[in-house]
């Protein structure tokens, strides 16, 4: 298996609206919930933040704490059921119900549908791949023909300075076993060509938004003139420059027979918790993280 392109995860945010507010774009998380209280402030009818991805935000909080999530020893280790990651999502919750940000699951739909919105009920920061920057120019142009809203992009938020972490996600090109050889050696030269081309790989990037996978990529002169394009008309340039400048605080989850089991677990705990409107909130958090754990080592044989 080897790595074809790489996206992670960045923040979108409306420029022309920061701008306009004297909004600062926030760098940590604490600092995003008082933005999003400054923005429903603002505008009292807005979901000020939209989540794509809950099992990211999950994995990528137990990243920057170092409060544990999973491990690949033993066959497989379900780590994140601890007060650390219970009192994250308490407070996930608790922003969820002032009515601060929303995800993609709970709003149906990517919630960059939400962030170019600009009649209805709109968000002003989206947090999203990197490589889906095209979705969140709007797509409703005034009549001189600009785009309605500036977009910014920025680093995810972190936990703090000293652990900074982000996910690194993408697809990869697996090869196969097989009896004649030549297939082998054809499979082989040409996942070499994908994955080591310095042109191929800069105009798959420039074309999708995706990172490249081999840092000789900057060598490319067409490359680093599309980089080097990176503002707010080019959000697609903008977004895998933010991407690249984020690279030294990749992480990946460990994989084992039941790791993609934790992914979606840790997602759909997410969205049971933000939604509780029990009397017992603690302890309904508490349930919802025990019964993840034992649906994870139920489907992976444990």
């Amino acid at each position: 298996t080897l790595p074809m392109s790489k996206s992670t995860e960045v923040l979108y945010y409306n420029k022309t609206f920061f701008e306009a507010n004297n909004l600062t774009v926030p760098t940590t998380w604490d600092e995003l919930e008082t933005v999003c209280a400054q923005i429903k402030a603002i505008d009292p009818n807005c979901i000020p933040l939209g989540y794509d991805s809950e099992a990211n935000w999950f994995i990528t909080m137990c990243e920057q704490m170092k409060s544990g999530y999973t491990s690949a020893e033993d066959g497989g280790k379900y780590l994140f059921n601890n007060d650390t990651n219970k009192a994250f999502v308490k407070k996930l919750h608790d922003m969820y119900q002032k009515g601060y940000f929303t995800t993609q699951e709970l709003y149906g739909s990517y919630t960059s549908n939400l962030f170019v919105e600009t009649t209805d009920t709109r968000c002003y920061m989206c947090v999203g791949s990197s490589g889906g920057a095209s979705y969140q120019m709007s797509n409703n142009d005034t009549a001189d023909g600009k785009f309605a809203f500036e977009v910014g992009v920025a680093p995810i938020p972190q936990y703090n300075a000293e652990n900074r972490k982000v996910i690194s996600q993408g697809p990869s090109i697996c090869i196969f076993k097989n009896a004649d050889t030549q297939e082998v050696l054809a499979s082989w030269l040409f996942a070499k060509f994908l994955t080591t081309d310095v042109n191929f790989q800069a105009s798959v990037s420039m074309n999708n938004g995706y990172a490249p996978v081999i840092q000789s990529v900057k060598n490319n002169q067409v490359y680093a003139d599309f980089l080097a394009s990176a503002n707010t008309a080019n959000i697609q340039a903008y977004a895998v420059k933010v991407a690249l400048d984020q690279a030294n605080a990749y992480y990946v989850s460990p994989a084992f027979n039941g790791s993609s089991v934790a992914r979606e677990q840790v997602g759909l705990l997410v969205q049971k918790c933000l939604v509780l409107d029990s009397s017992d909130v603690d302890g309904a958090i508490k349930k919802a993280f025990e019964a993840a754990v034992a649906e994870c080592k139920y489907q992976s044989g444990q």
